[in-house]
């Protein structure tokens, strides 16, 4: 059964793990966030901030990982992040993770979710505009995207 959880609550060579698999290329080109090594790993399963930050798990695989966040520093619009693990793409845990991650910005209340992507991530660009992202050219490399978050 799938379910997403935060990294205090899986083990540290699980997040090890993950991380090797998606520090390689082509992943580690379009995303890198952040270190993707042992250190990193045992800050993230340790963190305890103002940012959110989230595995999709089944059993002992990662299937995806995802933050928000820009909390931390005092940003009003946090920074959304995800990724796939490479073995078990195309399954549709992009979308489970965004569908969180969305939410997440829902129940903090901000108004908007930014985020940066290769102007070349053809699959990444898709879901955000699946998901109302509104993409501009941001640089010669990037584009930026805005998902405004509405409330009744």
């Amino acid at each position: 059964m799938q379910k997403i959880v935060k990294p205090s609550e899986i083990p540290i060579k699980t997040v090890i793990t993950f991380f090797k698999a998606i520090s390689k290329k082509p992943i580690q080109e379009h995303f890198n966030p952040h270190p993707f090594d042992e250190s990193f790993a045992t800050w993230l399963t340790q963190y305890n901030g103002k940012d959110e930050y989230f595995f999709l798990v089944e059993g002992q695989h990662i299937l995806a990982y995802g933050m928000l966040r820009g909390w931390d520093e005092h940003f009003e619009r946090p920074s959304l992040g995800i990724c796939s693990h490479p073995s078990f793409k195309n399954q549709g845990h992009a979308n489970t993770m965004m569908s969180h991650l969305i939410q997440i910005g829902k129940n903090r209340k901000v108004k908007e979710i930014i985020l940066k992507v290769k102007r070349d991530n053809l699959g990444a660009k898709s879901l955000y505009k699946k998901f109302g992202f509104l993409l501009k050219p941001l640089n010669a490399d990037y584009e930026s995207g805005v998902l405004r978050l509405d409330y009744p």
